[in-house]
């Protein structure tokens, strides 16, 4: 298991911390308020927000497909990329 800290972390909407996130098998197992340091598989993270769970989802493009630049709409632009045509 891996012990990530951080002086603050967003969670259930709002900002708190300091806490730690326990994360074995690549899955988030549990989220604890309080500092807690030590062992050898603990990250600590000195400053910034940590948002456990949080998903990304903001795209510029991949893998040849941009869609930050305007032009063609973005199911123009994916749909041809997925079917191998440009």
């Amino acid at each position: 298991m891996t012990l990530v800290t951080a002086p603050r972390l967003f969670v259930d909407g709002r900002l708190t911390g300091p806490g730690v996130v326990a994360i074995e098998g690549g899955r988030i197992r549990s989220v604890t308020l309080g500092a807690r340091h030590g062992g050898a598989d603990t990250v600590v993270l000195p400053d910034g927000i940590l948002t456990p769970g949080l998903v990304d989802l903001q795209i510029n493009g991949a893998f040849g497909v941009d869609f930050a630049t305007p032009g063609r709409t973005t199911g123009e632009r994916s749909g041809r990329h997925c079917s191998g045509r440009r």
